[in-house]
């Protein structure tokens, strides 16, 4: 097969070159203006920037729009209310008191032979049948016995009894009693005919409030024997 021959290569001269970049410069003059806001001025003959007649307005600014907060309207809820509670106040305890029982005169038996009264030249002896279980012997000519009371819650007339043996019908004895410092009253008495068998004759007498003294007695002659003394 023949070989192809290739065409002579064409030489190009230097300004070639030079020439496309001087009309490359010349088209980026007129582009570059058109470029520019407001497309440019045209250019008188002498290369001078003819007045343009038109008003070049620049563009607006943007708005910035600035974004409006509404406040947020915050409704307050009402705190529940609790119902106040109302406690009673304790009414104070009213202490109502007693009135003081006025004192009061407590019955007494008085046994005449005890120790812890006064006496003199008198005899004590059982007697199974008396009241007391005892009585008082040789009472009278000289001979008495004296009882003392003490601490009488108050004062006021009372009855005063007094228990005696005597066998002495045929021969009524004489008994003296003296209250305090009252006039001394004498009672006469027969008994139940035996010296075991008691008897009784009662009195009124006024005891005063605290110590009071009661004396038995007779000055001259026998007098009965005592076995117990009730006041009432």
């Amino acid at each position: 097969m023949a070989a192809r021959s290739r065409p002579p290569a064409v030489r190009r001269s230097p300004w070639w070159g030079v020439g496309l970049l001087s009309l490359a410069v010349a088209a980026s003059s007129f582009a570059v203006p058109a470029l520019l806001p407001g497309g440019g001025s045209p250019v008188d003959g002498e290369g001078r920037a003819a007045a343009s007649s038109s008003t070049i307005t620049s563009p607006a600014a943007p708005t910035a729009t600035v974004p409006v907060t509404t406040p947020a309207t915050t409704t307050a809820t009402p705190a529940a209310t609790t119902p106040e509670v109302t406690t009673p106040e304790a009414t104070p305890e009213t202490t109502t008191r007693s009135p003081t029982p006025e004192p009061s005169f407590e019955a007494m038996t008085i046994n005449p032979w005890a120790k812890k009264y006064e006496s003199s030249g008198i005899a004590v002896i059982d007697c199974p049948t008396c009241a007391s279980g005892r009585r008082v012997q040789y009472l009278g000519q000289g001979h008495y016995v004296i009882v003392r009371l003490a601490d009488v819650p108050v004062a006021g007339r009372r009855t005063m009894t007094v228990i005696y043996t005597c066998a002495c019908d045929d021969d009524p004895r004489d008994l003296d009693v003296m209250v305090n410092s009252d006039p001394v009253r004498t009672f006469t008495v027969k008994g139940a005919k035996s010296w075991e068998t008691p008897a009784r004759f009662s009195m009124r007498i006024r005891l005063e409030k605290g110590a009071n003294v009661i004396r038995f007695s007779n000055q001259d002659d026998p007098a009965p024997d005592l076995d117990q003394i009730l006041i009432r």
